[in-house]
């Protein structure tokens, strides 16, 4: 098994993901990914015929099989807290003890909080149709229809959609939304429409609402972020405690090193095991 995980590792893998409902490990039980975009997928799927699969660090398969389970850093709590004190991050899942999640040497998820210009960070506009009712395709939910280069096209777009007639689509009058998806970012939106928080941000919403004296439906505009205010933006990004050095490294989904807060490419997290002990066994 180690020479298995090993040749995964140098082959350029970084990510072992294995089925929740299993203790341990065993040789026909692995599957590793170069990054968590892959990962994800494969766990997505297996999700789809009714297996909960998740992810972890091969390096840390690794390291249970070189030093054994429950190794831990004895360096003291208050010391890497002082540490996380000079970097804008928090844990993915509220309530995680990330000093602790850290001290025991693995690569962890964070969120990287930056306060940004929108304007600044923006690099195209999406008018993106929701169409509430469509309960029965949740997978298409939300479509981007229209896509515009700067604010000013995009917002004439916006208003002019919202000025067509919403009566003559019977029941499936969509929710409109403007959404600014991030330089260097694929747009990731979620089944209503909303950007993923590192892809992009959601700028207007138009919902439908009754005119009392037109008799008739009419898009009420809600703005939801001016793009010209600043906002504070996050976005994910691999930690690792280095226990010797006593330092905190940063890495991208491929756990490639990168300067800290660096906007790496979105990666999904809802599969990563975060505090799930993973047994690998000598088979």
């Amino acid at each position: 098994m180690k020479a298995l995980l090993s040749l995964e590792f140098w082959s350029g893998n970084r990510w072992l993901v294995f089925d929740s409902s299993k203790h341990c490990i065993v040789t026909q039980d692995i599957r590793c990914f170069p990054n968590l975009r892959q990962a994800s997928f494969f766990c997505q799927y297996k999700v789809s015929i009714g297996q909960l699969y998740l992810i972890k660090a091969l390096s840390s398969s690794l390291k249970v099989l070189n030093c054994g389970f429950g190794w831990r850093n004895k360096i003291a709590a208050a010391q890497l807290q002082q540490l996380l004190n000079y970097f804008p991050v928090t844990s993915f899942r509220q309530g995680d003890d990330l000093t602790s999640s850290l001290l025991t040497g693995e690569y962890y998820p964070v969120l990287w909080n930056r306060i940004v210009c929108p304007l600044s960070v923006i690099d195209r506009y999406h008018l993106v149709e929701y169409v509430p009712a469509d309960w029965k395709s949740r997978e298409k939910l939300g479509q981007v229809v229209y896509t515009f280069d700067n604010i000013s096209d995009a917002l004439d777009g916006f208003n002019k959609q919202t000025k067509c007639n919403p009566d003559g689509k019977g029941h499936s009058i969509p929710v409109l939304l403007l959404v600014g998806q991030f330089q260097n970012q694929s747009l990731k939106l979620d089944i209503e429409g909303t950007p993923e928080e590192s892809t992009g941000m959601l700028l207007y919403t138009a919902h439908i609402t009754r005119d009392s004296v037109l008799q008739r439906n009419v898009y009420e505009i809600n703005l939801v972020q001016d793009v010209s205010i600043p906002v504070i933006v996050k976005h994910g990004i691999i930690v690792k405690y280095d226990t010797i050095r006593g330092k905190l490294d940063f890495y991208d989904d491929c756990l490639r090193k990168v300067q800290p807060g660096a906007v790496v490419d979105f990666f999904d997290l809802v599969f990563f095991a975060y505090q799930q002990p993973v047994e690998v066994v000598q088979a």
